[in-house]
């Protein structure tokens, strides 16, 4: 998800959403559609303290060499690159269970690195990600104006098709179209909007989904999964350094145990961290390195949010047995019944590129359908 914060003093754009876009197929024509320059990606120049957000102080940790850890990943690269055509674009291609690698479903990790299945892993870091670490794919960002850019350039195209602030309040799905009512929160004006086709992009929570009176396949199938949440902000505190990154590791990963990880939530949470529970826990790491001295410098003990995010429901994921049990065939069964197809990072990996080339997919079997 995008996000970008404009300092409202120097105009200044600070992405803390997406980062980067990876070069995938024709994502780069698609920036060109709208007008919008590229730049080649490059991460912050930042010092990395290593600190056990658990004591607020500093851990001795020591990574591997960056020579080590390119060998590394042509080794996880090499491993992993026979089976994209599983996860891109989307589960076409997905084995059947009588011939799933073995290795596919073995423990890999999500949270703690070390305790979730490998499929589930390679959604988050596959091959794609592997080869523009190695530099085998380019990765992009918009050059000025932050990521938002695109979507606002976006915007501005579709015009007064878009309905904003609006909810789905009632629909009728059937084989020859579908019928929705939609509510504008602020205004109240109600819309009827009358279609062959329907494409669902929202990530298929029974929240979101309430209003769509699921078929038993739909429902049956929807609800084997669980989803992780993320959120993303930006603090102002002057105890936080410039140029500084601080990680979070536990001290027992001093000085290179490097499968010791925190415990979860980490860098994602599970389906029960909210909002509020997630800023808590942000304050109560902080809290934490100020008590442990490490971080001065500021009498301000309460955390300032200049902005934050709610990504919601992210990365779907099953259990190994629903996979085995042919679960990603039956999701895909779901594509075009009652006039109804499905797209976003519960039915292709969840990134913006990886989903555009999934849309790219998609979109003539709608045609097909429409013709």
């Amino acid at each position: 998800m995008v996000d970008t914060y404009i300092d409202p003093k120097t105009g200044t754009a600070y992405d803390f959403g997406v980062q980067s876009f990876l070069g995938v197929g024709n994502a780069t024509g698609f920036f060109e559609r709208f007008g919008i320059e590229l730049a080649p990606f490059a991460r912050a120049n930042v010092t990395t303290e290593y600190i056990d957000f658990n004591t607020g102080s500093p851990v001795n940790y020591e990574t591997p060499t960056m020579e080590a850890q390119m060998a590394a990943m042509e080794k996880f690269l090499n491993v992993v690159e026979p089976w994209t055509e599983y996860l891109q674009p989307g589960y076409w291609n997905f084995p059947q269970p009588a011939d799933m690698p073995e290795d596919f479903l073995v423990t890999f990790g999500m949270g703690n690195m070390t305790r979730q299945t490998t499929m589930f892993e390679l959604q988050a870091f596959g091959t794609y990600m592997a080869e523009a670490m190695l530099g085998k794919m380019g990765s992009y960002h918009v050059s000025s104006g932050g990521n938002q850019a695109l979507y606002n350039a976006i915007a501005k195209d579709l015009g007064d098709d878009v309905l904003y602030s609006s909810t789905v309040i009632d629909t009728r799905r059937t084989d020859s179209g579908v019928f929705l009512t939609v509510k504008n929160r602020a205004t109240g004006k109600v819309t009827r909007i009358t279609a062959r086709q329907l494409l669902v992009a929202i990530e298929p929570t029974e929240e979101n989904t309430a209003v769509l009176n699921l078929s038993q396949h739909e429902q049956t199938t929807l609800s084997k999964s669980s989803y992780t949440r993320e959120y993303t902000g930006i603090l102002n505190n002057t105890a936080l350094e410039a140029g500084k990154s601080y990680f979070n590791i536990p001290s027992a990963s001093a000085p290179d145990n490097h499968l010791v990880l925190p415990d979860f939530p980490h860098i994602v949470g599970d389906d029960t961290l909210d909002e509020a529970s997630a800023k808590a826990l942000v304050q109560k790491n902080f809290n934490a390195m100020i008590r442990s001295g490490h971080l001065a410098g500021s009498e301000i003990r309460e955390l300032n949010w200049v902005d934050f995010s709610v990504h919601g429901p992210m990365h779907a994921r099953v259990f190994v047995e629903d996979i085995q049990d042919g679960f990603f065939q039956q999701l895909y069964k779901m594509q075009g019944e009652r006039s109804t197809w499905w797209t976003g990072g519960a039915f292709a990996r969840n990134f913006q590129t990886t989903l555009w080339q999934f849309d790219e997919s998609l979109i003539p079997r709608i045609l097909e359908r429409l013709s």
